[in-house]
């Protein structure tokens, strides 16, 4: 992972949001149940194991498929530098995530939800209903990305943990 995985993501210039997500899950998932092993130890059976604990402790399917996704990356990378032969993690390791259909809340709704919070905030609450952008983006807005007169405003960076990142 030292050696490899990151300076991919560095060469990739992933976002510091993304590598954050990543560190995390493979510092509260992958490591613990195979960070002792080289990785020309890792055989499909520990990614089932791995794959298999995960559901039974609770995680939600997205969560597990998430960090498949992340195995399945670390593991092509070690394959593109003749690390391995072939990759542990199998398509039969992917588990099957319903899909959640999100609740819309209708026009009245948002409009009751503006006019009840703070004065201070309506503006806030307006852009992040009426725009759907993320909250960081709509955090990192500053004046000259808006445009009274064209009614429009532009969203070039985002906050993340304090930091002005792009989108």
């Amino acid at each position: 992972v030292d050696s490899y995985w990151k300076p991919y993501l560095d060469q990739k210039n992933v976002k510091l949001s993304t590598r954050a997500s990543y560190q995390s899950a493979l510092g509260l998932h992958i490591l613990p149940a195979l960070g002792e092993l080289r990785i020309r130890e890792i055989v499909p059976l520990h990614i089932e194991n791995l794959i298999q604990a995960k559901l039974a402790s609770g995680l939600r399917s997205k969560t597990v498929s998430n960090i498949l996704v992340l195995m399945q990356g670390i593991f092509s990378v070690a394959e593109d530098n003749d690390l391995i032969s072939r990759s542990p993690v199998r398509n039969k390791h992917k588990p099957n995530v319903q899909k959640r259909e999100k609740p819309i809340w209708t026009s009245k709704q948002v409009r009751m939800i503006i006019e009840t919070v703070p004065f201070a905030y309506r503006a806030l609450f307006a852009v992040a209903a009426f725009t759907g952008a993320r909250l960081g983006e709509i955090l990192g807005l500053q004046w000259k990305q808006i445009d009274l007169s064209k009614k429009m405003l532009r969203i070039e960076q985002s906050l993340w943990q304090g930091q002005i990142v792009p989108p």
